[in-house]
């Protein structure tokens, strides 16, 4: 049970820097550096898929629709980025 004095001594910590809550807007930009981060890694496999589909030689119809999955592929990981960066401007923006 937290008594009055432990209150008081809570809240002098908090005031002096030690302990620190997050707001909705830093929130905000961690949500949208992971998910920057999570269409990055989309596109970092996109490059990868692409490389070793090169280098494997397949015949041209193959080829063709290994492409066209990592084309949808890439396609999500671009959206994924954009709407993580416009998070991460939102919450800088909108928390200052």
């Amino acid at each position: 049970m937290l008594l009055a004095a432990d209150i008081g001594r809570l809240a002098r910590f908090r005031n002096q820097g030690y302990c620190t809550v997050m707001s909705i807007f830093d929130i905000l930009i961690w949500a949208g550096a992971a998910l920057t981060l999570a269409g990055l890694g989309g596109i970092l496999w996109c490059i990868w898929s692409v490389a070793a589909a090169r280098r494997a030689g397949l015949a041209e119809p193959q080829f063709r629709t290994r492409m066209q999955r990592v084309v949808a592929v890439n396609m999500a990981a671009l959206a994924s980025s954009v709407l993580g960066l416009m998070t991460v401007l939102l919450g800088i923006m909108l928390g200052n």
